[in-house]
C-alpha cells in the first residue's frame, strides 16, 4: 500500500547521499508514493537541518555513514527526538564496519536499493519501525509525568 493511499499524513524522509543519480530516482519514487524528500550531500549540513526540523527517517548513503559516526550517534541517541537512520550500502559492508555503525546508533543497515518495489518496502518498513518508537517515546513520557504528578 503506498504512503498516498493509505490515508497517513506524509511522511518526511530526509536523503543524504552523494550520488545524485540514485538520490534523484529516489526522490522521484518516494515523492510519487506521496512521501517528503529532501536531499543533502553531507551530514554536516543534515545536523544543521535536523536540529530544527521534523524527518521521520534519515536515509544515508554508506561513504558519509563511515566517515561521521560520532554525528550519528548525537542525533539518533537525542534524549527529546531520537533519530532513527537508515544507513544504506551499495555492497555487503564488513562485520567491524556494522559493529561500528550499530554502536553509533543506525536503526538498520540495508543493501542500496535500486528497484522501485525494494525501496518503497524498505521506506515503509522503516516509517513504520519510526512511528512505533515516536508512540513509545510519547507513551513512557505520558506514563513519566502521570507517577510524577501522584
Amino acid at each position: 500500500m503506498s504512503n498516498r493511499a493509505s490515508g497517513v499524513s506524509s511522511v518526511k524522509i530526509l536523503i543524504v547521499d552523494r550520488n545524485s543519480f540514485w538520490t534523484q530516482w529516489a526522490t522521484q519514487v518516494l515523492e510519487t508514493d506521496g512521501y517528503e524528500v529532501k536531499v543533502l550531500e553531507s551530514l554536516e549540513e543534515a545536523a544543521d537541518l535536523l536540529g530544527g526540523k521534523d524527518f521521520d527517517l534519515v536515509v544515508l548513503g554508506a561513504d558519509i555513514a563511515k566517515k561521521q559516526t560520532e554525528t550519528i550517534s548525537k542525533l539518533a541517541k537525542r534524549p527529546r527526538d531520537p533519530i532513527r537512520f537508515l544507513i544504506i550500502y551499495p555492497v555487503r559492508p564488513s562485520y567491524s564496519m556494522l559493529r561500528l555503525l550499530w554502536k553509533a546508533g543506525a536503526s538498520e543497515i540495508q543493501l542500496k536499493p535500486y528497484n522501485r518495489r525494494e525501496l518503497l518496502a524498505m521506506i515503509a518498513s522503516e516509517s513504520q519501525a519510526a512511528e512505533s518508537a515516536r508512540w513509545h517515546l510519547s507513551h513512557h513520557r505520558q506514563v513519566s509525568a502521570h507517577a510524577g504528578a501522584c
